[in-house]
C-alpha cells in the first residue's frame, strides 16, 4: 500500500470515527436536555391563584372565633389586653382564658338580664392578621358585616386545620435560584401565599395531614388528594356551629352584645 493510500485510508478511518461519534454526542445532549427540562405533571405542580392555594389561605385566615361572646364576629379578633363591663362589673381581659369571668359573672344569676359592654377604643386583628383601631360598636359591627358578607373567597375556613410544619421548595424564573420555606404556623403560611408571585414555580412537600373539627386526622400523598379533601370538607363543621348559634345561652349573648348600651358603660 502506498504512502498516499495509507494516508487516504487514515483520512476515511477518521471520517468514519467522526460520524460513528456525532450520533453519540447528539444523543448525550439530547439527554441533558431533557432531564433539565423535565416538569412535573400539571396536576402535581402548586399553581398561584388555583383552587387548592386558594382553600389553604382561606384556612390560614386569622380564626377569629375565640372571642365571640364579646364581638359576635367569627373574622375579627379583638387584640388583648382590652375591658369590658359585664354586668357593671369591669373585667380586663389579658389571655383568652379570661372570656371564663365574663361567663362565671353571667352565671351568678339567673334572675338579671346579662349585658356586656366594651370599653373603647380597641384594637382590631383582621382575618389577613392586619391590625385596626375601632372607636365605637357601630364602627365594629360595618367591619363585621364588610368582611362576612363578602365573597367565600374572602372567608375562613375553620373546619380544617393543616398540621405543621409544611414545606415548600420554589424556583424563580428570573433568578433560576430554589429555595425552600418551612411554614410552621397559620400566620406563616397565609403572608407565604400571599407575597408568592407569579413567576415562582411551587412545589409543596408530601406527605400533608389535614385535621377536621372532630380531630380525625387525614394523611394526603398529593395535591389532587389534598384539594378533594379540602372541598370535602371545608364545611363539615357548619351543621355543629348552627346547633351552638340556636341554642338560648347563644341567643341571649347574641342579643346583650346588639343593645343599645354596648360600648357605653357610662349608661348603667
Amino acid at each position: 500500500m502506498s504512502t498516499h493510500s495509507a494516508r487516504k485510508t487514515t483520512g476515511y478511518l477518521k471520517s468514519g470515527i467522526g460520524f460513528l461519534l456525532l450520533p453519540l454526542l447528539i444523543l448525550t445532549a439530547s439527554c441533558k436536555d431533557e432531564i433539565f427540562i423535565q416538569e412535573d405533571p400539571p396536576e402535581q405542580n402548586f399553581q398561584l391563584d388555583s383552587d387548592v392555594s386558594n382553600l389553604m389561605m382561606r384556612i390560614a385566615m386569622k380564626d377569629g372565633s375565640a372571642d365571640d361572646m364579646v364581638d359576635v364576629s367569627r373574622s375579627l379578633t379583638l387584640e388583648f389586653p382590652f375591658e369590658v363591663f359585664a354586668n357593671k362589673e369591669k373585667i380586663e381581659i389579658q389571655k383568652e382564658a379570661d372570656y371564663g369571668k365574663i361567663q362565671a359573672v353571667f352565671s351568678a344569676s339567673e334572675d338579671d338580664v346579662d349585658v356586656l359592654t366594651i370599653v373603647f377604643p380597641v384594637t382590631v386583628q383582621l382575618p389577613d392578621y392586619n391590625t385596626l383601631t375601632v372607636s365605637d360598636y357601630h364602627q365594629l359591627q360595618v367591619l363585621s358585616h364588610q368582611y362576612e358578607s363578602g365573597s367565600q373567597s374572602s372567608t375562613g375556613i375553620s373546619c380544617v386545620d393543616i398540621q405543621y410544619p409544611l414545606n415548600f421548595s420554589y424556583f424563580n424564573e428570573v433568578t433560576q435560584d430554589v429555595e425552600t420555606y418551612s411554614i410552621q404556623s397559620d400566620q406563616e403560611l397565609f403572608e407565604f401565599l400571599d407575597t408568592l408571585e407569579n413567576d415562582y414555580r411551587v412545589d409543596l412537600d408530601f406527605p400533608v395531614t389535614v385535621i377536621l373539627n372532630d380531630g380525625t386526622q387525614i394523611v394526603l400523598e398529593d395535591l389532587l388528594q389534598l384539594e378533594g379533601s379540602l372541598n370535602e370538607y371545608q364545611d363539615s363543621c357548619q351543621d355543629e356551629e348552627n346547633i351552638v348559634q340556636d341554642s338560648s345561652e347563644e341567643e341571649e349573648l347574641i342579643a346583650v352584645c346588639h343593645g343599645r348600651n354596648l360600648g357605653n358603660p357610662e349608661a348603667y
